[in-house]
């Protein structure tokens, strides 16, 4: 629930901030935010209830590279694509981040049959090979 409502609140700002300092700068910004974010996820030290609140802690961290992620992606595939291709590249888009939630649950659920920390690390190599280009 952390992670919705930050991302909710700051996908506005975060989104005007790459009209200022670049779309991609902030694209890729968001991919590294949230690759560490993951990577601080699988590394929570405490257990018992102090553990469950740094996760809440971190997943609300984790929620401003999502944000960063989506309010430029959108911005990123407004610019490169043509008015007559914009609504068929923006539904591809959407597509993709649906499969991808999608695809989360399921893969999420298998990982925590191996362990909690692999649902996290999962999304590592991922955010890892994520730059989109040059800044």
């Amino acid at each position: 629930m952390g992670y919705v409502l930050v991302s909710a609140a700051v996908v506005v700002t975060v989104g005007r901030i790459g009209d200022m300092y670049g779309r991609t700068r902030m694209y890729n910004l968001g991919f590294a935010w949230f690759t560490l974010g993951a990577v601080l996820l699988s590394v929570v030290w405490s257990k018992g209830s102090a553990g469950a609140m740094e996760l809440v802690i971190l997943r609300m961290f984790q929620a401003i590279g999502g944000a960063l992620l989506m309010a430029n992606s959108a911005a990123i595939i407004t610019d490169a694509f043509p008015a007559d291709e914009l609504g068929l590249a923006l539904g591809m888009n959407m597509i993709a981040g649906i499969f991808g939630s999608f695809l989360g649950i399921l893969a999420g659920g298998l990982l925590s049959e191996v362990g909690w920390r692999w649902v996290f690390l999962a999304n590592v190599p991922i955010g890892c090979s994520g730059r989109s280009g040059p800044t």
